[in-house]
C-alpha cells in the first residue's frame, strides 16, 4: 500500500487526538464549582418520562418558584429563560415565559436531554435534564379461562388460569427530587404514579433514609388501568436539625415490583436564603454554587478534582471558612467525608482530591460540598454514577475500536484515492 510519508504521519496525529479525546470521558470526575453572583438553580429541573406520541407536557409551569425546577437571582434582577441545547428529531422543548414544557416527535422512543439557560441579563446558568420517552407497554397473556375449560396450562373451576403471569407496569415521574430549606421551615413535593397497564394495581410507599423529616402526606391506595394519582410529600425540618446534604428515597411499591424516587435535601442556617444566599451574609456579593458534572464515566477508586472558588465574600478583609465534602449514598449513608478549614482573602480558587473507596459498590451517589462561615452557609450537590471498572474497560475498548475502524477506514480511502491518480496517469 502506497502512502505518502506526510500523508501518513498526519493519519498517525489524528488517531493520537482522536484516541485521547475518545479517552477523555473516562478521565477522573471533574466536578466544577464556583461562588457567582449570579442567577443559579437552587433546584434542578428534575428528569421527566412521558409515553410515545404523548402530547405537549408541562415540566414546569414556573421557573421561578419551587416546583419540578427553580432558578432565582440574589440582586432580585429580572429573569428570562431559552432552551439551549435540544434535540428536535426526539423531543422538542419550548419555553414561554417562564414556562417550560416538551413535545416527543411521532414515533420516538428513548432518551433526550434539554437544557435551559437561566438569565438575569448579564450572566446566565444552565442546566440539563433528562427526558425518557417510553414505549407503549404490552401486557403479557394472563392465561386462564373461565369457568368449562380454558387456556393451556390449568384449569380453575372448570378452566383456569394459565401459565403466563403478567408483571404491573407503572412509572414515576419526576425520578428524583432536590430541594434547599432552611432550617425550621417545611414544604411540600410532589410527584406522578402512573399506572401503564390494563388492570387496577395496588400500590404501598415507604420512605427511607430521610423519613425523620420527609413523610408521605396523601397517596393514592390504588389506580385503575391507564391512570395516574400524584403523591404529596411533607418536607418538614425542625429549627435544631443539623445543617447539610441529606438523602433519600421514596420507593411505590406494586407487590414484588418497585419504583424509587430520589430524594436530595439540603439544609442550611436560617440567616441563609436557601441555596442562594452568599457566605459573607448581609455584608457578602458572592451567589451560591454552581456544581456541573457531565460527560464523567467513574469507577470505584478514580478520583474527583472538585474546582472550588469563593470570591467577594467581604473585600479583601481575612476571613476563614469551614468546607465539608461527602459522598453519600441513596440511604443518607456517609461514604466518605474530609472537612478543612480554608483562608479566604478576597478570591480563592483551588482544586481538591477526592478519591472514591475501592470497595464503593456500583450505582448512583451524591457529591455534596458544604460551605459553612459562622451562621452563614451554601451547599451544592450532584448526582453522579458509579459503574464496574470491567464495564468501565468495555466502554473504553469499544471507544478504541470505533478509532481504530475511522482510522483503517481513512487509510484505505487514502490509498484508494492514489491509485486512481496513478492510473489516471498511465492513460
Amino acid at each position: 500500500m502506497r502512502v505518502r510519508k506526510s500523508t501518513f504521519f498526519i493519519m498517525i496525529l489524528l488517531a493520537t487526538l482522536a484516541t485521547a479525546y475518545a479517552l477523555e470521558p473516562f478521565a477522573t470526575g471533574q466536578f466544577d464549582v464556583t461562588t457567582v453572583s449570579a442567577p443559579t438553580w437552587t433546584q434542578i429541573i428534575t428528569d421527566i418520562s412521558v409515553d410515545e406520541n404523548a402530547s405537549a407536557t408541562t415540566v414546569d409551569s414556573n421557573l421561578t418558584a419551587s416546583g419540578n425546577g427553580q432558578c432565582t437571582d440574589v440582586d432580585g434582577d429580572s429573569l428570562t429563560f431559552s432552551v439551549t441545547s435540544e434535540n428536535t428529531s426526539a423531543v422538542d422543548c419550548s419555553i414561554s415565559s417562564v414556562s417550560l414544557s416538551i413535545t416527543p416527535t411521532s414515533s420516538f422512543t428513548g432518551t433526550s436531554n434539554c437544557t435551559i439557560s437561566c438569565s438575569d441579563g448579564s450572566s446566565s446558568v444552565n442546566d440539563t435534564f433528562i427526558i425518557t420517552v417510553n414505549e407503549p407497554s404490552e401486557e403479557e397473556d394472563a392465561g386462564g379461562a373461565g369457568a368449562g375449560g380454558g387456556a393451556t396450562g390449568g384449569a380453575g373451576a372448570g378452566g383456569g388460569a394459565g401459565a403466563g403471569v403478567s408483571q404491573p407496569e407503572f412509572s414515576v415521574s419526576p425520578t428524583s427530587i432536590s430541594i434547599s430549606l432552611q432550617n425550621g421551615t417545611s414544604t411540600d413535593e410532589e410527584f406522578e404514579v402512573e399506572n401503564l397497564g390494563t388492570s387496577t394495581i395496588s400500590l404501598s410507599y415507604s420512605v427511607s433514609g430521610v423519613s425523620d423529616i420527609v413523610s408521605i402526606d396523601s397517596s393514592p391506595s390504588s389506580l385503575s388501568a391507564e391512570s395516574s394519582g400524584d403523591v404529596k410529600l411533607e418536607i418538614d425540618v425542625p429549627a435544631n436539625y443539623t445543617l447539610g446534604t441529606f438523602t433519600g428515597k421514596v420507593t411505590v411499591s406494586v407487590g414484588s415490583v418497585s419504583r424509587d424516587v430520589a430524594l436530595v435535601i439540603e439544609v442550611v442556617s436560617g440567616s441563609s436564603v436557601g441555596a442562594s444566599s452568599g457566605l459573607g451574609g448581609g455584608n457578602g456579593t458572592s451567589g451560591s454554587f454552581v456544581g456541573i458534572l457531565t460527560g464523567r464515566i467513574l469507577s470505584p477508586g478514580d478520583i474527583l478534582r472538585p474546582q472550588v472558588t469563593i470570591t467577594d465574600l467581604i473585600g479583601d478583609e481575612f476571613i476563614s471558612v469551614t468546607v465539608i465534602y461527602q459522598i453519600l449514598d441513596f440511604e443518607n449513608d456517609i461514604i466518605y467525608t474530609e472537612t478543612e478549614e480554608v483562608n479566604v482573602t478576597g478570591i480563592l480558587s483551588y482544586e481538591k482530591e477526592i478519591q472514591l473507596p475501592e470497595d464503593i459498590t456500583p450505582g448512583e451517589y451524591v457529591l455534596s460540598i458544604f460551605v459553612n462561615r459562622g451562621d452563614s452557609t451554601d451547599i451544592t450537590t450532584q448526582i453522579f454514577e458509579v459503574i464496574p471498572r470491567t464495564e468501565k474497560l468495555k466502554l473504553q475498548l469499544m471507544y478504541i475500536g470505533a478509532i481504530l475502524i475511522i482510522l483503517v477506514t481513512g487509510l484505505f480511502l487514502l490509498n484508494l484515492r492514489d491509485r486512481l491518480k496513478f492510473r489516471h496517469r498511465k492513460r
